[in-house]
């Protein structure tokens, strides 16, 4: 599993050496892409004040992921972006657990769920 060794506004870096300056998905066998189907999400930014995680954008990841057990969401410096309760119903009745916290902790979180997670998607915020 890729961790997150380092994250700001702006820019997250993995500990495989790999930075970024947009928000990133990275997948249980470590590839790792653009977060490209947030815009399934954007319709209900108003409701949130913040574009959050849909279960119409998190379904396109588990298509390309394959069964996971864990789903990681790096809601941001900040914190913003929010994980849509439909989202998380998706997640429970596909047996995954959903670890949130903020993109900056994410470094903390990942040793943890390394122990707890064999299959981990990875939805990365790297703004607000």
């Amino acid at each position: 599993m890729k961790c997150v060794k380092n994250a700001r506004f702006l820019h997250v870096e993995l500990d495989s050496g790999e930075s970024y300056n947009h928000d990133i998905v990275v997948y249980p066998d470590g590839g790792v892409e653009p977060r490209t189907a947030k815009s399934l999400s954007k319709k209900y930014a108003d409701l949130y004040n913040h574009t959050p995680l849909s279960a119409e954008e998190l379904r396109v990841y588990l298509e390309k992921a394959g069964r996971v057990d864990c789903i990681v969401v790096g809601t941001g410096v900040e914190g913003r972006m929010r994980v849509m309760d439909e989202a998380r119903r998706l997640a429970e009745r596909l047996g995954a657990r959903v670890y949130e916290a903020r993109t900056v902790e994410l470094p903390e979180l990942c040793e943890r769920v390394k122990r707890e997670c064999k299959r981990v998607l990875q939805v990365i915020h790297v703004t607000c």
